[in-house]
């Protein structure tokens, strides 16, 4: 009987320090803008307009789909953007929200974050691939960019 007031204030202080489910709210800050060069590529926040206009253009692109609570993911978009140097002229990285574009995700068969979507010259998605690194997008863009300029 000695140890029930602990208890009580121990079950007390576990229920007062833990967030009611559904309010794990976080604030998201705004990714940085692209730095468009004629140097190296950019990074930049998907949109449906954004996608249409690299599907038009001559230029290869990757669609890398991220989640703001998947550490992995965010790790990797601020990589993205701290080395846009890294990234080939003439290529872009769009990044997609894993849970908010869900048109993008079904079109192109995503169904798990921190993927890539790689499009070639012609705006057609030629691969998904799931697990990507910093490594990986700047490979793939080099090695499309070389196609087309061959």
């Amino acid at each position: 009987m000695r140890f029930l007031p602990l208890l009580l204030v121990t079950i007390t202080l576990l229920f007062a320090c833990s967030a009611p489910s559904g309010s794990t709210t976080q604030t998201q800050t705004p990714p940085p803008q692209p730095i468009i060069s004629t140097q190296h590529g950019y990074v930049d926040t998907f949109t449906p307009e954004k996608l249409a206009e690299l599907q038009a253009s001559t230029q290869p692109f990757v669609v890398f789909v991220s989640a703001d609570w998947c550490p992995g993911c965010v790790k990797l978009v601020q990589e993205l953007y701290a080395q846009q140097d890294l990234i080939p002229a003439q290529t872009a990285v769009l990044v997609a929200d894993f849970d908010t574009h869900t048109t993008f995700k079904e079109q192109h068969d995503v169904t798990v974050k921190h993927t890539a979507v790689y499009f070639d010259t012609t705006g057609t998605a030629t691969e998904v691939v799931t697990g990507v690194d910093l490594q990986d997008l700047t490979t793939y863009l080099q090695s499309a960019r070389a196609e087309n300029n061959a």
